[in-house]
């Protein structure tokens, strides 16, 4: 559903962040979070505010957001920079 989704809401959880927010990353998704549940993971991702109406998150919404979260999501949660492959 993640990856069929522009955006994905992100609740806070029992912790002040969640791996919803990098699922949906991963899914190519927008994540939605609560004001004030930010995060460090947070820096430097876009997301977007659940208090924001629905016509707002879609007039900001593109393409080259997904792309920026998901190179930004390998660079700083994957080893792929840290292997040759031959």
């Amino acid at each position: 559903e993640m990856a069929n989704s522009m955006f994905t809401l992100c609740p806070p959880g029992d912790f002040k962040w969640t791996y919803r927010f990098l699922e949906a990353i991963m899914c190519r998704s927008i994540p939605v979070i609560e004001r004030g549940s930010e995060h460090e993971q947070c820096d430097g991702f876009t997301f977007f505010y659940s208090d924001r109406t629905t016509e707002e998150l879609m007039s900001q919404w593109n393409e080259s957001a997904l792309t920026g979260n998901y190179n930004l999501f390998l660079k700083r949660h994957t080893l792929l920079d840290r292997f040759i492959f031959l």
